[in-house]
């Protein structure tokens, strides 16, 4: 990571639980695309565990809303 990258603390989402899940967003800047993309494949791999799925994460590129 460098000077251009702004990560935020994570923070319940707007709409914090749905489907009996506990969701939270964590917002992550960068000028480079593939800067992104390799945080989001390190998050990825970190959390997701061989042979249980016990965090699911996913990626908004410029979301149209932040809800």
């Amino acid at each position: 990571l460098d000077s251009n990258t702004f990560i935020s603390e994570p923070a319940p989402s707007p709409i914090s639980k749905l489907r009996n899940q506990y969701r939270w967003r964590l917002i992550i800047k960068h000028p480079k695309i593939k800067v992104l993309a390799n945080i989001f494949e390190w998050i990825y791999d970190k959390y997701s565990v061989s042979g249980k799925r016990q965090w699911a994460v996913s990626m908004d590129i410029n979301p149209y809303s932040m809800l």
